[in-house]
């Protein structure tokens, strides 16, 4: 099946070898289960990943892939027969197959559950398998899409970064994007140039959901009246993010290795000069870094108390009890960050179901959850992760 070096496939292949490469060199096995809803893009996934696995454009070990697909039930006869179809194209691959069902439980949160339902499946298969990774068809074009819809809704800074190329998905598995540099539309391309036929979702033309609105009228509208390379300009602004957030990261880490004067199993020191020196920003996400290497329950940390680990430093005598019987404190020129002995966790685990009102807000283990009804929108997302609000009063996200 790569007899044909024709210019969408190379244009195809390229990046998608240098990101398998990558993620191979970061520490992803060779282990690969393919995520194929039978749809243009998985399809151009799965017939790419065969295609660089069999010319060898991989450094090391040779991928070993196996394909997945999810029957989410929703579309009765056409949700079947998008199974076989994946299933045969599967067999004429030569690869092992999987085939699960989910049916919906809520009516008005279909989108967000079969996601959280498909993610989980697919994180099952792959530990049969004993695979390290899931391939997922998230393009160029999708890319865009996240950071438009974000900025839509209102995000922070992390939420312009978009997606990652990798993130983990279960315990020795990552979720894995190999398409996130190519375009929709060179895939498409590529999938006709090897005369293979896909099947077509009728639910993404539907523009009741959002992300379909985001994708067939607003984009094409901006591209049209204000910018023809918006889908180019926002992933770019991804990939800008991604690379600041990343530097930001080793400074954060050099600068934690700088100050740090001890480090034991439940406590950090610190030079409390050296810590002066640092910026409050700065301090405080040095004080995270450390405090998630530490072990240490996060979950009850808001802003304002990060602000205020970060002012402590500049006293010479101090100390503040922090949530998860952790304390901070200052004294004799060192800032010490540890685990207060027998002291319990300030909000021990839920046991019990908590009525949240419709609108209305209640307490759920650490957090405030508030949701209001929104005439405008009645599917997918209820609740924001860049808005839901700590109980101690800051916002966070998961």
């Amino acid at each position: 099946m790569n007899h044909l070096p024709n210019e969408p496939i190379t244009r195809i292949i390229g990046p998608i070898s240098q990101a398998v490469n990558r993620l191979r060199s970061e520490g992803v096995g060779r282990r690969w289960v393919v995520a194929v809803s039978g749809g243009s893009d998985s399809v151009g996934l799965l017939r790419a990943l065969v295609l660089v696995r069999d010319q060898e454009q991989v450094v090391g070990e040779r991928l070993e892939l196996s394909v997945a697909h999810l029957d989410h039930g929703l579309r009765g006869q056409e949700s079947e027969a998008d199974g076989a179809f994946v299933a045969e194209l599967a067999d004429q691959l030569d690869l092992p197959f999987d085939l699960g069902h989910w049916s919906p439980k809520r009516t008005h949160h279909v989108e967000s559950d079969a996601r959280a339902a498909r993610y989980a499946w697919l994180a099952e298969v792959a530990q049969r398998r004993n695979a390290q990774a899931v391939a997922v068809a998230h393009t160029r074009d999708d890319q865009a899409e996240t950071v438009l819809h974000r900025i839509l809704r209102g995000t922070g800074p992390n939420g312009l970064a978009g997606m990652s190329l990798r993130r983990p998905l279960g315990t020795g598995i990552g979720l894995v994007r190999p398409l996130l540099k190519v375009r929709r539309a060179d895939l498409s391309e590529f999938v006709q140039s090897l005369g293979q036929v896909f099947r077509v979702d009728a639910s993404n033309l539907d523009l009741r959901h959002t992300r379909n609105r985001i994708r067939r009228d607003l984009l094409p509208k901006l591209a049209q009246d204000y910018n023809p390379e918006v889908v180019e300009a926002l992933a770019r602004l991804a990939d800008l993010v991604q690379a600041e957030s990343h530097d930001r990261s080793m400074q954060i880490l050099e600068q934690q290795r700088i100050a740090t004067t001890e480090e034991r199993q439940e406590s950090t020191t610190f030079d409390l000069s050296t810590f002066q020196k640092f910026s409050p920003n700065i301090r405080a996400e040095v004080l995270r870094l450390s405090w998630r290497r530490l072990g240490h329950p996060e979950r009850s940390m808001t802003a304002k108390l990060w602000e205020a680990c970060a002012l402590l430093a500049e006293r010479t005598q101090g100390r503040i009890n922090l949530p998860g019987g952790v304390s901070l404190s200052v004294g004799e020129g060192r800032l010490i960050l540890a685990r207060l002995r027998n002291e319990p966790d300030d909000h021990p685990p839920l046991d019990h179901p908590v009525p949240l009102p419709l609108p209305g807000s209640a307490l759920w283990k650490s957090w405030k959850l508030h949701v209001s009804l929104d005439q405008t929108e009645g599917y997918g997302e209820v609740i924001d992760a860049d808005r839901r609000e700590n109980a101690c009063g800051a916002c966070g996200a998961f």
